[in-house]
């Protein structure tokens, strides 16, 4: 699969195959409803999975601080119904407009599992998205 890179853009899918390849869930699938990519891990994966998102993400908000978050960031979680107690909206920097972020939502009695869901914001290209699917090695459609 030959899938065309932006020279700038590169530099967010780089760390892709090392996350993958730590996150303690190992595949994920395409959730149509969000246009992500999510895995749910256990409670006792957490500590595995938090290492591996915050090694991507650089930037982490939670329910008080995503009001300090810029622009890009803040529509994201609009667009997500919100960063709630508990919840962690993470990103990286944004390369000519393009970012990666994270959505950590505990869920299920006590917060026992927690879903990831991480997608591209802010107009990815169609080989963009391709290639972001298939260095995650999404299982499904």
């Amino acid at each position: 699969m030959l899938i065309s890179q932006d020279s700038n853009r590169d530099s967010l899918f780089r760390q892709l195959p090392a996350f993958q390849s730590v996150w303690p869930a190992g595949g994920w699938s395409w959730d149509n409803r969000s246009g992500c990519l999510a895995s749910t891990i256990s409670l006792g994966m957490a500590p595995q999975g938090w290492s591996a998102a915050k090694d991507l993400f650089p930037n982490i908000w939670d329910a008080r601080s995503i009001a300090t978050a810029p622009a890009n960031v803040a529509k994201i979680a609009s667009d997500t119904g919100g960063v709630r107690s508990g919840q962690f909206l993470l990103s990286t920097e944004s390369v000519d407009g393009l970012l990666i972020f994270g959505l950590w939502w505990p869920w299920g009695e006590e917060g026992s599992n927690i879903s990831m869901r991480i997608g591209l914001a802010s107009n990815p290209s169609h080989d963009e998205i391709l290639r972001f699917r298939h260095l995650l090695k999404v299982r499904d459609d």
